[in-house]
């Protein structure tokens, strides 16, 4: 479902989004949504990343405190 969302954006930014858009033969809105629902993918995948590097860590801090135990 699509919901009606207003805000405001510099007009240059504007203008080089809507010659995008026009590029890709798309409409503004569709450009805007494809570019966000992007962003999100990325940012998303950039802290899955750095959750997982962060559990690699922890796990190596808990073997090198348990091999001198074993």
């Amino acid at each position: 479902m699509k919901k009606k969302y207003t805000t405001n954006i510099d007009e240059e930014l504007l203008k080089e989004a809507k010659i995008k858009a026009i590029q890709e033969n798309i409409n503004l809105n569709d450009l805007i949504e494809r570019l966000l629902r992007d962003y999100l993918r990325w940012f998303m995948k950039k802290e899955f990343i750095r959750i997982d590097l962060l559990m690699k860590l922890f796990i190596i801090a808990i073997i090198i405190v348990l091999i001198p135990i074993i």
